[in-house]
């Protein structure tokens, strides 16, 4: 299942929000693995759609917003293609695992990125961990042994609206 629209939350917020630095003594660093395990994981599968059938897209979207009152918990297998349009190629690919959780009114998003590289065969391991909850979005990266904050402020209702997409979220 290719995520490829969940990259621009991550890349609108550390491009265009503050970062602040903090030692990966931060609770963060010991959560994002911890995050994981804490997930009754359900898995969440897409299946290749070939039919563009307007009245198909219909019944799926609105087969989605009758389930998504009870969604608690979904997993997905992914893949982040960083496309830059000036020079008109993907820069960028990273997999892994995303994980999502709605406790109460509040929405949760955690990927754990297990390969990076400028390709798809170019894979290589490339651990990194981002989590949004309580309105920030944490990276963390084991190689330099840093996590990177960034406070969502006023922007936190849109981001949430974009990740719940599908999930009951409009847009």
């Amino acid at each position: 299942m290719k995520l490829r629209s969940l990259i621009l939350p991550v890349a609108v917020v550390s491009s265009a929000l503050s970062t602040s630095w903090i030692c990966a003594a931060d609770p963060i660093a010991s959560t994002a693995p911890g995050f994981d395990r804490s997930f009754v994981h359900a898995a969440a599968t897409a299946a290749p759609q070939t039919n563009s059938d307007p009245a198909a897209l219909a019944a799926i979207l609105k087969k989605m917003d009758a389930v998504s009152a009870s969604f608690r918990t979904a997993q997905a297998e992914f893949e982040w293609d960083n496309y830059q349009k000036v020079i008109d190629e993907i820069v960028d690919v990273q997999t892994g695992t995303i994980y999502y959780r709605r406790a109460g009114k509040e929405i949760e998003m955690m990927a754990d990125v297990k390969k990076a590289g400028t390709s798809a065969s170019a894979l290589k391991p490339e651990p990194k961990y981002v989590l949004f909850s309580e309105g920030k979005v944490r990276m963390y990266q084991p190689k330099p042994d840093q996590v990177t904050v960034y406070d969502l402020g006023k922007d936190r209702a849109d981001l949430e609206s974009y990740i719940v997409l599908g999930f009951g979220g409009s847009g």
